[in-house]
């Protein structure tokens, strides 16, 4: 009768336990269907927060008012965005209509031909590439495009709704990070608070995490952005159509691990080439081997060092796995997904040893 009375006494108890932990699930469950809109809005947020961080911590240290000071860092590290976003925005649109336009005058089509014509033994390969990516509509560019352009009335409130939707989302990152500014320490705590660790491994644990978004940041941002600088300023030089677009273009693919700026330069030196103009594809191979070459293998290990302590494949992985799930966040998040799982099995395997630190462990 002891042991019925006991799992009486036990019963209720478990009851409520299991209702708690059902109920939890179901109020996180529904929190995270509230922030998933604004998940993009808040990742960015955050990268931000981290990455600008000693500009806040700057002027917090002359500024005592915690408001004042997160505005202030707020207004220069959004105009430090915005101004260049806007001017290479205005000129990459600005080249692209340019394309366009010598696509509807079938100035792209004429000298495909005369390629093929100076070229007659690589004909049937430019043939190829010509089916391939469908250079044989090129004439009718110009009738689809401006069809696209005037868009229906459907086409152009998809346009509306996006760009409200952008919008939206760029006022509630810089909200999000006025308020990550003004309670960092706080903000900091609260997530140190959610990791089930001590308070010296979720300090290690975050600091491997921020030393990724750091690395991943400055070193590949950096890199890609003077990559498709220098790029740029070769397309410019050689007078090839588009060198601000192009040059975008190829800060763009630097940005992805294994692929990089060659994949536009070397088509277009390849180009040159095939057209007859040996110097300038010469000048622009070099370049673009060398000089650009060169920004990659000596600036990254400057800027990154030991930050990054992941593979090349793990980065390639988790960069294009991150931009799928999460979108441009993902290019910071994915990394950062990474080393946290890394760090929580380096945890687990800490548990296991008894608290022992691990053979070879950097602690």
């Amino acid at each position: 009768m002891s042991g019925v009375g006991s799992a009486e006494r036990v019963g209720p108890a478990e009851a409520r336990l299991a209702a708690l932990a059902l109920v939890t699930v179901l109020v996180a469950y529904g929190c995270w269907l509230l922030a998933r809109p604004f998940f993009g809005a808040l990742a960015w947020a955050g990268v931000l927060a981290l990455l600008t961080h000693p500009i806040h911590r700057w002027i917090g240290s002359h500024v005592t008012r915690r408001n004042l000071a997160a505005g202030l860092a707020l207004a220069v590290v959004t105009l430090a965005i915005v101004i260049p976003v806007v001017v290479v925005g205005a000129a990459v649109i600005r080249e692209a209509n340019k394309g366009a336009r010598m696509l509807s005058a079938g100035e792209l089509r004429s000298r495909w031909e005369g390629l093929k014509k100076a070229n007659p033994r690589l004909a049937p390969v430019l043939d190829r590439i010509e089916r391939e990516l469908g250079l044989g509509a090129t004439t009718s560019a110009g009738a689809t495009g401006s069809a696209a352009a005037e868009g229906g009335p459907d086409g152009r409130r998809g346009v509306l709704f996006k760009t409200a939707r952008a919008g939206t989302e760029f006022l509630v990152t810089l909200l999000a990070l006025f308020f990550f500014y003004r309670d960092s320490e706080a903000v900091k705590g609260a997530v140190r608070d959610l990791l089930p660790l001590t308070r010296r491994r979720a300090d290690r644990v975050l600091r491997r995490v921020a030393d990724t978004v750091w690395a991943t940041a400055y070193g590949t941002l950096v890199v890609a952005g003077i990559q498709g600088l220098l790029g740029g300023l070769m397309f410019w030089w050689l007078g090839l159509p588009a060198p601000v677009l192009w040059g975008v273009a190829m800060g763009l693919l630097a940005l992805v691990p294994v692929l990089g700026a060659f994949v536009v330069w070397v088509p277009a030196a390849l180009f040159l080439a095939l057209e007859g103009s040996w110097p300038k594809a010469l000048l622009l191979a070099a370049w673009g081997a060398i000089v650009i070459g060169l920004v990659d293998n000596l600036l990254y290990p400057a800027l990154v060092g030991g930050r990054l302590r992941l593979h090349t494949l793990v980065v390639f992985i988790a960069m294009v796995g991150g931009l799928s799930v999460f979108g441009a966040a993902g290019l910071f998040l994915g990394p950062a997904l990474v080393t946290f799982a890394l760090e929580l099995r380096r945890v687990w395997r800490v548990r296991g040893t008894g608290g022992r630190p691990l053979k070879g462990a950097n602690t």
